[in-house]
């Protein structure tokens, strides 16, 4: 991750590593969930969708060679509505028929969600007219 805090309407780049441990049979998708710090949901109502096709879709998993290490990055934008407090990035791995079990993880799991890392919103700034600002001091 390339921030740890952000704001509200800021964007959060996150680089992903994949490797293939076995032949894939399918093209798999990647599912990320930012989670609030009680477990709960972060709302999502503007309709982005933060699931995507590894390799930035011109690279399918079912082509992937055994132990070929991927690398990609993705943005994370962090709506507006979004409070202060901790947040947490959640993936998994799966198609149309559901997620892949994680079999073993160096990170904290959550049914088939890995949970890689986490960030921190904190409050726009008021300027002087009384408005918000992204403009850090």
């Amino acid at each position: 991750m390339d921030k740890a805090l952000l704001v509200p309407g800021e964007s959060l780049n996150i680089t992903y590593f994949w490797r293939a441990q076995r032949k894939v049979a399918r093209n798999y998708e990647i599912a990320v969930l930012l989670t609030l710090e009680n477990g709960e949901l972060a709302t999502r109502d503007s309709g982005y969708s933060l699931t995507h096709p590894p390799a930035y879709g011109i690279y399918p998993t079912n082509e992937w060679r055994v132990g070929e290490i991927i690398q990609e990055t993705s943005e994370v934008f962090i709506p507006p509505d979004y409070k202060p407090g901790k947040y947490f990035i959640n993936v998994a791995v799966g198609d149309k028929k559901g997620l892949l079990e994680i079999r073993e993880s160096k990170v904290p799991v959550e049914g088939r969600f890995a949970r890689i890392g986490d960030f921190r919103v904190k409050a726009k700034e008021k300027n002087k007219a009384g408005s918000s600002s992204n403009v850090q001091r």
